[in-house]
């Protein structure tokens, strides 16, 4: 077994049977050490074998450069009659190094083979809940506190983009509003309908459902529908900006756009 280690990084190997040479790598492999990890890893090749396994169980994180330096090394030693595969990938290790491979390298097989504990799976959903609440409690913070310096400050609001704002989550959205109102006052109708007939009370079938949809439904599905709808549409504006700004495929709009919530204290991110 012949190993090498260095500040980021360590190059084991182990002979399995079949003549199977295991390379394990571990630690954080970056572009600036890759000499040094391509000369270990060679020098762990030797003596020669039959096969050969860059295990990737321990990367705990790695870059394109090197994954590219690993792809080459292990076509490097599949020359010769060897075989050679990278196995052992966790995470998004397996997806950087499968850009360069062509295909998707093996997964871990040890860790699938785990099954999370009943009082694991409640902890991981108290933990998720509590981020949420958090979340919740900060967004509705940041709006307490917006609405407290529009009123301190009313000239710091854009008075002019509120009719506009307001005619797109509100007005634009009556049409679909309407429609699915209107399906579902026609659907308890059916229903009471059938029920009230049997004590003859089909004159009430209109009142139950005015007073059903007006009061208690309609405004719930109004709320449903404008969040689904507006907040939607909102999220997928930030969301283009912020793909933009971040993946380098930024046009002048986008640029212009973040900028403007970047100066306004509310940066797309």
């Amino acid at each position: 077994m012949a190993s090498t280690t260095s500040e980021r990084f360590r190059v084991e190997r182990k002979d399995a049977e079949g003549g199977v040479a295991v390379i394990g790598i571990g630690g954080k492999l970056a572009i600036a050490d890759a000499a040094e990890l391509r000369a270990a890893i060679r020098g762990s090749a030797k003596p020669a074998a039959g096969a050969y396994r860059l295990d990737l169980a321990g990367v705990e994180a790695i870059d394109a450069g090197t994954a590219a330096v690993l792809v080459d090394l292990q076509r490097e030693l599949s020359t010769g009659g060897a075989k050679a595969e990278i196995a052992g990938v966790q995470g998004n290790v397996g997806a950087l190094v499968g850009l360069f491979a062509g295909k998707e390298p093996k997964k871990d097989e040890r860790s699938d083979d785990r099954r999370i504990g009943v009082l694991d799976q409640i902890g991981r959903a108290t933990a998720e809940m509590g981020t949420t609440l958090r979340s919740v409690l900060a967004f509705v913070g940041d709006t307490v506190a917006e609405l407290a310096g529009a009123w301190r400050a009313p000239r710091s609001l854009n008075w002019r983009d509120v009719a506009p704002i307001a005619e797109r989550t509100g007005a634009d959205a009556l049409p679909i509003v309407g429609l699915i109102l209107f399906l579902l006052g026609l659907i308890l109708a059916f229903q009471a309908a059938v029920q009230l007939h049997q004590f003859g009370a089909d004159i009430f079938v209109a009142d139950a459902v005015a007073i059903s949809v007006s009061r208690e439904l309609g405004p719930l599905m109004v709320a449903i529908i404008l969040a689904g709808r507006s907040g939607g549409a909102f999220a997928a504006e930030l969301g283009t900006i912020l793909a933009g700004t971040t993946e380098g495929r930024e046009t002048p709009d986008l640029r212009d756009a973040a900028a403007a919530l970047a100066e306004a204290g509310s940066p797309p991110r």
